[in-house]
């Protein structure tokens, strides 16, 4: 009380350009004040920078389409208020075949992390087939061209280093982009018999669920994880 009535004093006893002067440097405290907070929230936020909404989103938007009806395996859906199923091959071929058409759509046809020399890692986890150990790779996307035989594929090779040195592998193959599937193959003796298939699940960033099968049954052999960096 004392403090406020002595304030209000001082404020009476100075007269007009004294008194604009003070207001300024009170001004300019507040907003000295202002500047210390929004710092602190700036650190905060990048603090907690990994938890992108984005990324909450997509994850979210993954498990809603996952529940709802979907196409069979093989088929893309075209979304919008009912469901229509096109075969996979039709998917970015030039021809708008969805009522939306959105199997031309660039966020269909066109994926960043798709753009040759994109790095990713792999880990690769042997579960039946062979008695291999568990190993992580270093991936790097050397060519990828539009298939001249299926417009709506693109034909792929890609570099596979293990992390450890080790291994040093070529494998070649396509990807699907009404599918989102990666399929490569590789012509090393012990891995002839062998296809590895990745389902892209993020639309956005190159992040992708892989399987091991056999060529000639599909009989699944392991599993892995994809992820660009």
């Amino acid at each position: 009380m004392w403090k406020l009535l002595a304030l209000c004093a001082f404020v009476a006893a100075i007269n007009g350009s004294d008194l604009e002067d003070f207001k300024l440097k009170l001004r300019g405290g507040l907003l000295l004040h202002v500047d210390k907070g929004l710092e602190k929230l700036e650190k905060q936020l990048e603090k907690h920078s990994k938890f992108h909404p984005d990324d909450i989103y997509q994850a979210l938007a993954q498990r809603v389409q996952d529940a709802e009806e979907h196409c069979e395996y093989g088929y893309f859906q075209c979304g919008g208020n009912y469901l229509q199923c096109l075969d996979s091959v039709k998917v970015c071929d030039g021809v708008k075949d969805c009522f939306n058409g959105h199997d031309e759509d660039a966020d269909v046809c066109y994926k960043e992390f798709l753009a040759p020399g994109t790095q990713f890692s792999l880990r690769l986890s042997w579960t039946s087939c062979e008695n291999w150990a568990d190993k992580h790779y270093d991936v790097h996307l050397r060519q990828l061209h539009r298939s001249k035989t299926f417009a709506g594929n693109a034909d792929v090779v890609v570099d596979l280093v293990s992390q450890d040195h080790q291994h040093r592998l070529v494998l070649k193959g396509r990807y699907t982009y009404g599918k989102k599937e990666l399929l490569l193959l590789s012509d090393h003796p012990k891995l002839k018999g062998y296809q590895f298939v990745c389902d892209f699940f993020d639309g956005k960033k190159g992040r992708a669920k892989c399987y091991i099968e056999t060529k000639s049954s599909l009989f699944p052999c392991g599993t892995g994880f994809l992820l660009e960096k």
